[in-house]
């Protein structure tokens, strides 16, 4: 049975799929930026090992996330799962924001999330 060509699904379904890895790819430049602000914002803090704990986790999310992007644009098929359950919880995250008045974070993380989502099920059938 002979394998469909990613790039040919890809311009099938337009640009969708390549919106969703370049803005996932923006997601996680976005959470590497947090790391390093988290870091310099929490270096005087009491709990060292606390911070340094944060900050692997969010380098670990980041370069995750950043992995994930590159495995869309290859059209691989397992980095659609990640992709996924990742933007189901950002949705949530991007209410509450928006709900406790921090509407300039929630408004881009919802929309982001919601562009992914499209492009996650772009040329789907």
């Amino acid at each position: 049975m002979p394998q469909p060509d990613p790039a040919s699904a890809r311009h099938e379904s337009g640009g969708w799929p390549l919106a969703a890895a370049a803005t996932l790819a923006l997601q996680g430049i976005v959470v590497l930026a947090f790391a390093v602000f988290y870091l310099l914002e929490q270096a005087h803090a009491s709990s060292t090992f606390a911070v340094l704990g944060s900050v692997v986790l969010f380098v670990v999310a980041g370069v995750g996330l950043l992995v994930v992007a590159r495995g869309l644009l290859e059209g691989r098929r397992w980095a659609r799962s990640p992709a996924l359950t990742w933007q189901i919880v950002c949705l949530p995250v991007a209410y509450g924001l928006f709900q406790g008045g921090l509407w300039y974070a929630g408004v881009p993380l919802g929309v982001s999330a919601l562009v992914i989502l499209r492009g996650l099920f772009a040329g789907q059938r």
